[in-house]
């Protein structure tokens, strides 16, 4: 009887494809991590000199160029901090740095490091982490309503519906955009097609009003 070396692969030297995936997949988490970590660490900067700002102070994005002479272009965004003195009566600036200070935005991490990914990490790095199979996963556990054992899926669910009705419309802003400017350059020709993408969004709204408004018109009668 062939006695079996456990200590080696069962399937030769060769990692199997599964394992290839897995490697490819922990190796992007890993970078992907390694970039919000980056940006993190700016951002925890920029809360330091935020305490040196009063409350009330504006603060604006902008995009400076670099100084040098061969460059033409505007970099940024980098965020300012403006107010009024209240003793000399002039307005003073100060640089925030390159995300909005944490006390002008949300904390919500869940959202805002996707935000940061798809903000600053390169399309190519993007491609990586937002490929079309992880985001309509993604996108289609976000709208199905949870199997919890109080769930009552005979109700409305005005929430998801309109979750699924915000994302339509941005989703075909963008084809409308890309239908107009890069496939269908003549506004006669593209008026049509635009027209019933036009109405598909406003489609999408009037459903989602209109669930919104069963649903609580059905919770006012319980």
């Amino acid at each position: 009887m062939t006695s079996i070396d456990f200590s080696k692969p069962l399937f030769g030297n060769k990692h199997t494809s599964l394992q290839k995936l897995l490697a490819k997949a922990n190796k992007t988490t890993e970078r992907a991590t390694k970039f919000i970590n980056k940006i993190k660490s700016r951002q925890v900067a920029c809360a330091n000199r935020a305490k040196s700002i009063p409350e009330n102070a504006t603060i604006r994005k902008e995009y400076i160029k670099c100084g040098k002479q061969m460059c033409e272009l505007r970099h940024g965004p980098y965020y300012y901090a403006y107010w009024k003195d209240p003793e000399s009566k002039k307005l003073k600036k100060r640089y925030a740095g390159d995300y909005m200070p944490k006390n002008k935005e949300s904390n919500d991490s869940a959202i805002s490091d996707p935000k940061l990914l798809a903000d600053r990490l390169p399309d190519t790095r993007q491609q990586e982490i937002f490929d079309y199979a992880k985001i309509k996963e993604f996108v289609s556990t976000m709208l199905r309503q949870p199997v919890w054992l109080d769930s009552n899926h005979d109700k409305f669910d005005a929430r998801r519906t309109r979750l699924a009705a915000i994302m339509a419309e941005e989703s075909l802003k963008k084809c409308i955009d890309q239908y107009k400017n890069k496939i269908e350059k003549s506004e006669v020709l593209s008026k049509q097609n635009v027209s019933l993408l036009e109405n598909a969004i406003s489609l999408c709204n009037e459903i989602s009003i209109r669930v919104q408004w069963l649903e609580t018109e059905s919770k006012t009668k319980e």
